[in-house]
């Protein structure tokens, strides 16, 4: 998880938007990937095992630059389960 002030985080949602909202994009198939725990079993994500993108998020946004500069966008999502028998819930 990452901590940042709102200043930060305003640019960055934005950043993110522009990404997601850009035509010459769209999501890669999740594949290649693996599950994997951390925290004692409590923390959970999908990390992608191909060469390229090892060990980031298996939710890829790729795409065509303005510029023409191919390139892959992604994120890192984490799930926690805060006790045995609940449900995932997002960290944000």
């Amino acid at each position: 998880s990452q901590y940042r002030d709102s200043t930060v985080w305003k640019e960055y949602s934005e950043d993110l938007l522009k990404t997601l909202n850009n035509k010459h994009f769209e999501m890669e198939p999740l594949e290649h990937y693996t599950v994997n725990y951390y925290g004692n079993g409590k923390v959970v994500a999908l990390e992608r095992t191909d060469l390229r993108n090892r060990n980031r998020s298996a939710l890829l946004l790729g795409g065509t630059e303005d510029n023409g500069v191919k390139t892959t966008e992604t994120d890192a999502i984490y799930l926690y389960r805060p006790s045995k028998n609940a449900p995932l819930k997002t960290i944000r």
